[in-house]
């Protein structure tokens, strides 16, 4: 927590999160480690999955990330499944290839193709979103972070001293101001 390291942090919505408002919102997220998108994105994702784990002991009862599998299906040439599978090998994850009879004998509700594959991720799972958010705003309150919240901020201004930071409750300077605006 930035706290912890002596600085003054206030956090600011527009609303009570967890909110509908925000990108966070809606239950849950897929978090998938061998990505069709290139294996750029692994040493992130493999590093965002060992924050999770971390904020997940913070609320055993209640998991955070659920370690479901991720099944990848397409057709056996798909270049997507291939870069899965490259960035897979490449990173050394777990990932398990099955032909479209192993995959409808595994998952019988599961009906593909004869031509396609899955490429079972062990690993991967879903990230409970909303859970995420309640526990960080509880530890950020618990680490001394100043909070306000339901109340928008209305202009971000930068000058050689910082940013002032406008809010109908009044403005607030800083040396830095970090943005998290999602879609919004």
């Amino acid at each position: 927590m930035p706290t912890r390291a002596g600085l003054n942090v206030l956090m600011t919505d527009a609303h009570m999160p967890p909110h509908q408002h925000g990108s966070h919102h809606g239950d849950t997220r897929l978090i998938r480690h061998a990505y069709g998108e290139g294996e750029k994105y692994v040493p992130l994702v493999l590093r965002a999955q060992t924050l999770w784990d971390e904020l997940s002991r913070h609320n055993e009862e209640d998991p955070i990330f659920v370690r479901s599998g991720v099944i990848n299906l397409g057709p056996a040439d798909s270049t997507f499944l291939a870069n899965v599978a490259h960035s897979a090998e490449q990173w050394q994850l777990n990932v398990e290839k099955l032909d479209a009879q192993g995959i409808m004998a595994r998952w019988p509700e599961i009906r593909v193709p004869d031509n396609y594959i899955g490429l079972f991720e062990t690993d991967s799972g879903f990230l409970r979103s909303e859970l995420a958010i309640k526990t960080w705003i509880q530890l950020a309150k618990e680490a001394g972070c100043a909070q306000l919240f339901n109340c928008p901020v209305t202009a971000i201004r930068h000058d050689d001293d910082g940013v002032t930071i406008e809010t109908a409750d009044g403005e607030y300077q800083a040396k830095k101001a970090i943005v998290c605006a999602g879609t919004w």
